[in-house]
């Protein structure tokens, strides 16, 4: 889609749809009377897209908490889904003709969040634990299911980072939102936290360093530049680590003998850096307990790689552009005025009108490294 000439075309004709839904995902028609609204996606987030509608009718909506609403905008005749939501009770604005109703919009991560396991919840050691979070999706009622199986993914020096199996039982308390321990896993695992794509299918994937991910868009200056000539750069140079200290959790042996944490230790002295403790005069450290790591090889390989990633500071750009179908996590490259760096997208929001730019917000990555 992203080769399709019809999103680069000097002109553009937009217009946005919103569909209703069967709480089975069956298509129920158009939601009439929609006369804006927005979208936000962003990474950062604990429910990855969120938005609102604005709505006018003569008679308030009568499907809330049974049916969903899936957002689709068609450019140029190119049709392409903006989000499947979760509709919550709505704000209601009287006019004394008709009634306008706002609407606030949840992505289906809303499901896992909103449910809680009743007491302590436990996974004991040894488990598969990929196959664990297909199960307590399916157990949720949740079926449309894109979860890569585990495979075991060494870095550049050889290294295994996770065998896809708890060595210690995992725990939580009574209360805790099953998304949290979804999430908690996946951490675990090396994955992506669990995501929900535009057609509300649930997505989880293998972390990936940006070196491993093609390229999806170029944003680049010039008479065919899609985004505006007006854009924003913020780099973080006040809070670059020069000590960083990872420590594990206890561990248990098969025996049940506990064994005293391990830590890892790494520190910049290095006079030619400017993020030393000899250049800045004083420690800034980054502190880490509770490690996964089975031993203090892969403690300190965390250590190392972190301290690598630590010395490229963030860097952020914002921009307007064109309304695009783009991902989260993508990779792109920035080409406008003086700089050129490959980024990761971040977060986008959007206003459901026709004509109106959609907000990127890009994070510089290292090609070679980490952008987690």
């Amino acid at each position: 889609m992203r080769n399709d000439p019809r999103l680069w075309a000097s002109y553009r004709v937009e217009d946005y749809e919103v569909r209703v839904l069967s709480a089975e995902e069956r298509d129920l028609g158009v939601l009439d009377g929609v006369t804006g609204g927005s979208i936000t996606v962003s990474t950062d987030a604990r429910i990855k897209r969120a938005g609102k509608l604005s709505v006018v009718s003569d008679k308030p909506p009568e499907w809330w908490g049974t049916k969903l609403l899936h957002v689709f905008v068609t450019v140029n005749g190119l049709r392409w889904p903006l989000g499947l939501f979760i509709p919550t009770s709505p704000q209601e604005e009287y006019t004394g003709e008709a009634v306008e109703y706002e609407i606030e919009l949840h992505d289906k991560l809303l499901i896992p969040d909103q449910d809680a396991v009743v007491s302590a919840y436990s996974i004991p050691a040894g488990t598969e634990l990929i196959p664990h979070v297909v199960k307590m999706l399916k157990d949720m009622g949740q079926t449309r299911l894109a979860i890569e199986p585990f495979v075991s993914r060494p870095d550049e020096t050889g290294h295994v980072w996770t065998t896809g199996k708890n060595s210690r039982p995992l725990t939580w308390d009574a209360g805790e939102s099953k998304l949290t321990i979804i999430n908690d896993i996946l951490d675990y695992c090396g994955y992506f936290s669990l995501t929900c794509d535009p057609n509300g299918v649930y997505v989880a994937e293998h972390y990936r360093v940006p070196a491993e991910r093609e390229v999806s868009w170029e944003f680049t200056e010039g008479r065919n530049a899609i985004h505006a000539k007006r854009w924003t750069f913020e780099q973080d140079l006040a809070n670059i680590p020069n000590r960083i200290v990872y420590t594990t959790q206890e561990a248990q042996t098969e025996g049940g003998k506990e064994l005293p944490s391990l830590t890892s230790l790494w520190e910049n002295r290095d006079p030619g850096s400017p993020y030393s403790y000899q250049s800045r005069g004083r420690w800034i450290s980054e502190v880490k307990t509770d490690v996964e790591a089975a031993d203090q090889a892969t403690l300190d390989a965390k250590v190392k790689r972190r301290a690598a990633n630590a010395q490229n500071p963030m860097a952020k750009v914002v921009i307007s552009s064109a309304i695009l179908p783009v991902a989260l996590n993508e990779i792109v490259r920035f080409r406008s005025g003086a700089k050129d760096m490959y980024m990761s997208i971040r977060k986008f929001d959007m206003e459901l009108r026709a004509g109106e730019l959609m907000e990127v917000t890009l994070w510089k990555v290292n090609k070679g490294g980490d952008d987690k």
